[in-house]
């Protein structure tokens, strides 16, 4: 019997700019952001954002989705609207996918790749993958995505990185 392949998209969302990877049994294939216009409002943000996951999703028809959990940060505003976009990504998955979203917690990567911060795990996953031309100001989101979609693979799938 064939093994399942494990086709992962991990998702760092946020209301500006919601960093994507794409892996395949323990390799990165793809990586971008999602970026809707700043001078959009929410529902138009939210509708943006909706249908570029929704390209993203059916460009890629992964089998297991990662979402960070969102917390509370620096104020109740600002955990209201990433909650808004988690919710449409949760929905978006499930209707383009049948894929209904595991949600990790933002410390759970910090953790498995052993280091204090976010700027931290940046420099971790900029080393591993080779990065060479990244910044932590434009690629932070899309380094998120990648740190959180090897730690769902290594840990809740069981698979081996690499």
């Amino acid at each position: 019997m064939a093994r399942k392949k494990y086709k992962i998209i991990s998702l760092d969302i946020s209301s500006a700019s919601t960093g994507w990877c794409y892996i395949t049994d323990g390799d990165l294939v793809d990586y971008g952001t999602i970026r809707p216009k700043k001078s959009l409002d929410k529902p138009a943000k939210l509708h943006t954002f909706r249908e570029e996951l929704k390209t993203v999703l059916k460009k890629f028809k992964p089998n297991y989705v990662v979402i960070e959990n969102g917390f509370f940060g620096k104020n109740v505003k600002t955990l209201k609207v990433l909650s808004n976009f988690a919710g449409v990504a949760m929905e978006c998955c499930l209707a383009t996918l049948g894929v209904t979203p595991y949600i990790m917690s933002n410390s759970t990567p910090k953790s498995h790749f052993k280091v204090k911060n976010k700027k931290d795990l940046f420099e971790k996953i900029v080393e591993m993958c080779g990065f060479e031309d990244f910044n932590y100001d434009e690629h932070n989101d899309i380094t998120d995505s990648i740190a959180q979609g090897i730690c769902y693979y290594d840990t809740i799938l069981k698979g081996t990185w690499g």
